[in-house]
């Protein structure tokens, strides 16, 4: 029996009712059970993990390790550019009826993450220096800039073989791979940043990311060849608009927002005792990130299924969205609330210097709810067809961004950076949402979608 049977037997007796009686319902079901057991694992992996550095390189080299953080978020958003997603969706659109565009598909996303992986490297180490100097004020983290390349460039080719398991549905294997990474990652990160201090940090997190190239390429080939998808380079540029339509306003979107909560984080960095308050909040930061990601994987399921509605059943399409935004949001406030509570009692935990910076943690504990929010109106962008309407919620951010780093970062330092991202979270979220409420309104929904049969044969 496996575990999401497993985990169906503690429902109630009228939910395992529904489940059985719903193949949507138990796709779902089943990606969420999974992705779930991997929260659990490679999050509280990334905890231990924060909770040991930040004691061995205390509360100034834990601000550099989250400066690094913040810079490979940044440049990852380039270089990944929206593949993952746009290789899920069409994964789980086309293996069935579609194999020779999706094999092209795979080729050229194939090709982009290695392209736009090697330009991103090659710039990060031909600019470390630079950047390192004039923009961070931190020399010392050059050499820990150019790794940073290296993993930008593993993680932009593995996400597109992660992108062909969830589109696949598998997403046990994607746990299991994930979990175990996530294991060996704080081993190889701690030990050498015991030895090595931020540096071998960095190259910790290096080793870990090739591992899971490594994995997930030969897994996701190995699904491709079962699947009898090949690769043909020469007819892959036909499918060019999989990443105009996706993979771009997906990349504008993310790069407008990551770009703009870097530069927040450098304007910290070069306060006074700049790098003490980004350790502060880097510690805060890290919980804030496990509570979003626990609901976050309860949508695992939610592009490929969603995707699949397209084709078979548009009516239900709707309902689904709607249940899925209320879900998240439901669990994203029961998990937020007690730490927010706790806030004092949990950033102890890092260490005695750590404790002062409470407030930060209750105020980016509440960010969550608002990008559930988000998380949802974006998968749900992207299967429609409306991902470029949605990147003008972006610019809300921009603007509160600006609005702390020449006022309530300067004035406020760490507390002031947790103000400007809650406000620019809960900005974007109210954006989406009337965007949201205006296309359900026109009843322009199906309008986005390829019409079924039966709306073409009325």
């Amino acid at each position: 029996m496996n575990i999401a049977a497993q985990a169906g037997r503690l429902l109630p007796l009228t939910i395992r009712q529904r489940f059985s009686e719903s193949d949507i319902v138990k796709r779902l079901a089943s990606g969420s059970v999974w992705s779930l057991v991997n929260a659990l694992v490679t999050k509280g992996a990334a905890l231990v993990q924060a909770v040991l550095l930040a004691r061995i390189l205390g509360v100034s080299g834990f601000g550099e390790w989250g400066l690094i953080l913040s810079t490979l978020s940044t440049v990852g958003v380039f270089a990944s550019f929206g593949l993952a997603v746009t290789t899920t969706k069409h994964v789980a659109e086309w293996h069935r009826n579609q194999r020779e565009r999706l094999g092209n598909l795979i080729t050229l996303l194939q090709l982009a993450a290695v392209l736009l992986g090697l330009v991103a490297f090659s710039l990060l180490v031909l600019g470390a220096g630079s950047i390192a100097q004039h923009m961070l004020e931190a020399p010392q983290l050059e050499g820990a800039i150019m790794i940073v390349g290296v993993i930008v460039l593993l993680n932009g080719v593995s996400s597109v073989y992660k992108g062909i398991l969830q589109g696949l549905e598998r997403f046990r294997d994607v746990t299991l791979l994930e979990s175990l990474i996530s294991i060996v990652s704080v081993l190889f990160v701690v030990v050498l940043t015991y030895s090595h201090g931020v540096i071998g940090t960095t190259i910790g997190l290096a080793l870990a990311s090739l591992s899971s190239a490594i994995a997930f390429g030969v897994l996701g080939l190995r699904q491709l060849l079962a699947l009898n998808i090949r690769f043909s380079p020469k007819k892959a540029f036909r499918e060019w608009k999989g990443i105009t339509d996706f993979a771009l306003p997906t990349t504008m979107g993310n790069l407008i927002v990551t770009l703009s909560f870097w530069i927040a984080n450098v304007v910290l960095a070069r306060q006074p005792n700049g790098f003490e308050e980004m350790g502060g909040y880097q510690a805060a930061n890290q919980w804030r990130t496990m509570l979003s990601f626990f609901p976050t994987q309860m949508l695992a399921a939610y592009i490929p299924v969603l995707s699949s509605l397209l084709v078979e059943r548009q009516s239900r399409m709707l309902s689904l969205q709607n249940k899925a935004l209320a879900m998240v949001v439901v669990v994203t406030l029961s998990l937020t609330l007690p730490v927010v509570i706790l806030a004092p009692w949990l950033m102890s935990i890092y260490g005695s210097g750590f404790t002062e910076f409470w407030a930060v943690l209750a105020i980016v504990a509440v960010i969550p709810v608002f990008d559930m929010v988000h998380v949802v109106f974006q998968k749900t962008a992207i299967v429609r067809g409306y991902a470029w309407t949605l990147l003008v919620s972006n610019f809300a951010i921009v603007f509160c961004v600006t609005v702390g780093v020449f006022w309530l970062i300067p004035k406020f330092v760490a507390i002031g950076l947790a103000i400007t991202l809650l406000s620019a979270y809960a900005a974007r979220a109210l954006v989406e949402f009337m965007i949201y409420l205006k296309l359900m309104t026109a009843h322009s929904f199906l309008s986005f979608a390829p019409m079924s049969s039966e709306r073409k044969s009325s």
